[in-house]
């Protein structure tokens, strides 16, 4: 008998199980970018989701977080910490090639 890990993945509306032998940690890359004082969650992620579609593929939202509310996501996830947050870990160990930081830190979006 094969056991195979699965891993849950929220993503608005959907809720998906994927094998964890389809992520594999990769070398993220790190941005900061400076923008605007009053720029909404929603202008940050479209700023982000523009800067990662720089490479011409379609990227995928992993992780996000917001410092002004504390919301972040996935916030369900259950991770082994070596260090950092868990919805961190959860988006390099699953996929995430960038993370994207505004503001220092005052959004952070991690993309495939």
């Amino acid at each position: 008998m094969v056991i195979q890990r699965m891993c849950l993945m929220e993503v608005p509306g959907h809720l998906r199980s994927l094998p964890m032998s389809s992520f594999s940690p990769l070398v993220m890359k790190s941005v900061a970018l400076t923008l605007a004082d009053d720029l909404s969650w929603n202008d940050a992620r479209d700023k982000a989701y523009a800067y990662a579609r720089r490479d011409g593929d379609d990227p995928m939202l992993m992780a996000w977080f917001d410092w002004d509310t504390g919301k972040f996501s996935p916030s369900c996830c259950q991770c082994d910490l070596q260090e950092g947050a868990a919805w961190e870990a959860y988006g390099r160990n699953h996929g995430g090639r960038l993370r994207i930081s505004i503001n220092d830190d005052r959004f952070v979006f991690i993309y495939t």
